[in-house]
């Protein structure tokens, strides 16, 4: 591949192409010793990443990325096989076995429910699909430019490693991922190997120092080429232990546990500023895509009309619709946007986890002919919610994040 090392620190990605090309066209002339191929690879990587561009608005195309990567032309044989490599072996060819759908998508959600299939459109981050952390996308490549963006959430700092996986004998396709910050920044790579073994190839990528927070992660094809009916897999973990998360707005409250217990299990992340936001609000939108996640449903297209499919949580309300544990309002409308009560709170948990009794309980303000009344008198019977010292239970009023984070560590933990 390319075997040049770039001296000048300032031009322009596109002019770094340019000499790459000339440089090769200079190639069968030029009596030099090559540098070592992973070396090489390294080398450009480092070199090429942070020449990408950097705002929303200039996305990379697929030239561009097939530009900035370079693989060698002969993958080795894999030293040694991780637990997280065997698992994701054998969830590729268990997934490649099954047949495909109308639309021409594997049916992987049949075996393994922590597959996120690629919807399409998803070819930038407006249009990315989500991919819960601790679970893995899935995609083809239809078309030679076909880019695939996938929303994720990292939970916690630390160093991560992006593994891609495809069939070793699709000529086709190589699928290669980076990680872009929201901003349109690509995260640097420090090191990227790629592997044969037991049937599929394996391409590993390591990013150091990434903070918690929304990412996108874009697998692109590295080959120029594609082959829509051979899928790909990706995955993202982290690489060395991660430091224990703490906010300092929930450190030494009430709350504490309930929140460390649901950040622990990726299930609620904090915000950029380094808190939980523990007495924020919580949207109907977010209270959908944490219950999705923990429940590990499917990812489904949402009916509502005011859920558009570019909304980021489009396919976890589609999830809970389709299951039933959701409905929207009589206009046809979810409101994803809108807080969610506690009345609201309390009928999501009794018909998402089947949770039956009654209490003998009785709140001022929740009369038996009130519709949320069976489900907050569940709620109570089983000890995950309570009223106010003044007798009420305060059924319409907003439930606030850490509230949020206490009942469904109750919910599923018997530490509390």
């Amino acid at each position: 591949m390319i075997d040049m090392l770039v001296e000048t620190t300032s031009f322009s990605f596109l002019s770094m192409i340019d000499s790459f090309y000339s440089y090769w066209m200079r190639r069968k002339t030029m009596k030099i010793r090559p540098v070592p191929l992973f070396t090489s690879l390294v080398l450009i990587t480092v070199l090429l990443l942070p020449a990408l561009p950097v705002a929303a608005s200039t996305e990379p195309t697929a030239d561009d990325l097939k530009g900035a990567v370079e693989l060698p032309a002969k993958l080795k044989p894999l030293p040694e096989a991780s637990k997280k490599t065997d698992e994701l072996q054998k969830k590729f060819n268990e997934m490649k076995e099954q047949p495909s759908n109308e639309e021409g998508k594997y049916k992987a959600s049949s075996i393994y429910p922590d597959i996120f299939p690629e919807y399409e459109p998803n070819d930038s981050m407006e249009w990315a699909d989500w991919v819960p952390f601790g679970s893995m996308g899935m995609g083809v490549f239809d078309t030679y430019e076909d880019l695939d963006f996938y929303q994720m959430d990292l939970p916690s700092s630390g160093d991560i490693e992006i593994v891609t996986v495809s069939n070793e004998y699709a000529d086709h396709i190589v699928p290669v991922a980076l990680l872009i910050k929201p901003n349109g920044e690509f995260m640097e790579i420090l090191n990227l190997e790629g592997y044969i073994d037991e049937g599929v190839k394996l391409i590993y990528e390591t990013i150091e120092g990434v903070s918690s927070g929304t990412y996108y992660v874009v697998v692109f094809n590295a080959e120029d080429d594609y082959d829509p009916d051979e899928p790909y897999l990706f995955d993202v973990y982290y690489t060395s232990e991660a430091p224990s998360i703490t906010f300092p707005d929930v450190e030494g409250t009430w709350a504490e546990p309930f929140v460390n217990y649901m950040v622990e299990q990726d299930l609620m992340n904090g915000y950029p500023d380094g808190t939980f936001g523990l007495n924020k609000r919580i949207t109907r939108a977010e209270a959908a895509a944490v219950l999705a996640r923990e429940l590990e449903l499917y990812p489904q297209k949402s009916d509502f009309r005011d859920v558009s499919q570019s909304h980021w949580a489009y396919e976890y309300i589609g999830a809970m619709e389709n299951a039933g544990i959701l409905s929207g309002y009589k206009d046809g409308t979810f409101r994803p946007n809108a807080y969610l009560s506690r009345e609201e709170m309390a009928a999501l948990l009794v018909k998402a986890y089947f949770l039956e009794g009654r209490s003998r309980v009785q709140f001022s303000d929740v009369s038996p002919s009130r519709w949320s009344y069976p489900y907050i008198q569940n709620l109570v019977a089983n000890e995950i919610v309570n009223g106010y010292p003044d007798g009420t239970f305060k059924p319409m009023e907003s439930i606030k994040r850490g509230e949020f984070a206490a009942m469904m560590a109750r919910l599923l933990s018997y530490e509390f």
